[in-house]
């Protein structure tokens, strides 16, 4: 994978962990018929979602690329990383 692939690899599971983090306590709070049970399968998909992130990780490590911030701005997701001391800046359009 060239380096901006695993960037956008990490950015997207990094992404689906702070969504269910922020879904969760809603699931385990809505009217649904079942609650927790609801919330233990998003519970489960988090922990996977955490895992492949935490291997994007190290991906992202042993290629020697540092991400050095991100920010959401306008429904685009900017994120700058450094590779072989050049600075890169990668942009997600989330409204598509």
């Amino acid at each position: 994978m060239n380096p901006q692939e695993l960037v956008l690899s990490w950015l997207l599971w990094h992404q689906v962990v702070k969504y269910i983090q922020h879904d969760l306590p809603l699931m385990e709070s809505s009217d649904t018929r079942f609650p927790t049970v609801y919330a233990g399968f998003l519970r489960l998909l988090g922990k996977e979602a955490y895992a492949k992130e935490q291997e994007a990780a190290k991906e992202l490590r042993r290629a020697g690329i540092t991400i050095l911030g991100e920010k959401i701005d306008s429904g685009e997701h900017f994120v700058m990383w450094r590779h072989g001391g050049q600075t890169n800046c990668h942009n997600l359009c989330m409204n598509a």
